[in-house]
């Protein structure tokens, strides 16, 4: 019998499942990644719940987009953060404005979500809004949750 098909797998996620994701995010964004950056979940809820723990402290700051799925605020506020909104207008084709998000970043804030495609308008974020947002989380030290 396969003893992996009945025990509890690492809560990150199984190694070489992250090993072929870090290998592919390296390859493809040529953004050098190792497996302990990735983790692998069951659900968005609870890893974002993880996440949010380990990010957030009492009044730290988060940028999240409007409209989103108010499970991210929630998993947000829950540990005592607090939320900044950008917008995804229908004018700009719910597609995120760099501008607003850097004028949006305080000291306090300490993560930036980008959700693409977007829940709940369906949008994908352009490969160049990505760029620009991996751009200024590196610039001024902050982390980016991306949720695909």
């Amino acid at each position: 019998s396969d003893p992996v098909a009945w025990r509890y797998c690492p809560n990150a996620g199984e190694m070489p499942t992250r090993q072929r994701i870090a290998d592919y995010v390296t390859a493809r964004y040529g953004c050098p990644t190792e497996p302990y950056d990735i983790l692998v979940s069951n659900g968005v809820t609870g890893c974002l719940s993880a996440i949010m723990s380990a990010l957030l402290d009492v009044d730290d700051e988060i940028l999240l987009p409007d409209p989103l799925w108010p499970n991210i605020e929630m998993s947000s506020t829950l540990f005592g953060g607090k939320v900044t909104k950008y917008s995804l207008s229908w004018e700009r084709g719910f597609q995120p404005c760099i501008k607003e998000i850097e004028a949006a970043i305080t000291e306090k804030t300490r993560a930036l979500y980008v959700c693409t495609p977007s829940n709940p308008t369906g949008r994908v974020v352009s490969r160049e809004m990505m760029d620009d947002m991996i751009r200024l989380c590196l610039e001024r030290n902050i982390f980016l949750i991306s949720d695909e």
